[in-house]
């Protein structure tokens, strides 16, 4: 499994987008902009066009990332001993997948994907 906490905002947001559109046609995921971890989604619609699907940041953006975490049923609790957790929670909090990061929208989006890479095995 990928150890996503070693990866960057950006990189994240990539992933997340990767896994919510992996069956569009011609999938293009790049840097909004140069400076911020936000990605633009496009597809490639056939001769020659290119649409922009959206502009998201699954780690920053709670309207980006919410719908995610409700229908992963992903669970987001703060924690005295740690910053905060994400869980999912349809495996149970004692036994589903977990992580701990300062950001609670950037935990949940690794425990997302997480999610999905277990699902591969």
């Amino acid at each position: 499994m990928t150890d996503y906490s070693k990866i960057n905002d950006f990189e994240i947001n990539k992933a997340v987008a990767e896994q919510l559109y992996k069956d569009k046609p011609s999938l293009i995921v790049q840097r909004d902009v140069p400076s911020r971890p936000a990605v633009t989604v496009f597809c490639d619609i056939g001769d020659g066009e290119i649409v922009s699907i959206l502009c998201a940041d699954y780690c920053n953006n709670p309207a980006d990332a919410w719908p995610i975490i409700v229908a992963n049923e992903i669970g987001v609790v703060p924690s005295k001993s740690s910053n905060t957790y994400a869980w999912d929670l349809s495996g149970g909090m004692l036994k589903g997948i977990k992580h701990v990061d300062d950001n609670p929208l950037r935990a949940a989006m690794i425990v997302f994907l997480m999610m999905k890479d277990a699902e591969k095995c």
